[in-house]
């Protein structure tokens, strides 16, 4: 439900790669089936890029991959709406995972403090 919020609290935002790398074992077939149905799989898939790079947990590798093979177009933001400046200066300056998962954010795993 989190990554479906269009203004999450950034500090809640932040906590999701966490989550990812604090439970690598959870259900990841329910998981890319409910993101896909609700089409947060670039939400979803840039929340376990950013834990797979920052915990080197190579469980969380075939997670991104089943999640990769769904990937959307659409550039979004990641759970929170942006200004249209906000949207230029970060189409710019986005860290290279959101730009793989076509989403506008600056979170790179070198600053997520939890993981």
């Amino acid at each position: 439900m989190a990554l479906s919020q269009n203004n999450l609290e950034a500090r809640t935002a932040e906590g999701l790669p966490w989550l990812v790398a604090k439970y690598p074992d959870m259900n990841c077939e329910w998981l890319v089936q409910n993101a896909r149905s609700k089409n947060l799989q670039n939400r979803l898939g840039f929340a376990v890029t950013l834990a797979h790079k920052a915990s080197n947990n190579e469980t969380l590798l075939n997670l991104e991959n089943a999640l990769e093979d769904s990937k959307l177009a659409k550039l979004d933001s990641f759970c929170r709406e942006l200004s249209e400046g906000e949207r230029r200066w970060l189409l710019a300056h986005r860290s290279a995972e959101a730009e793989k998962w076509n989403l506008l954010s600056d979170l790179r795993p070198e600053t997520l403090r939890y993981v």
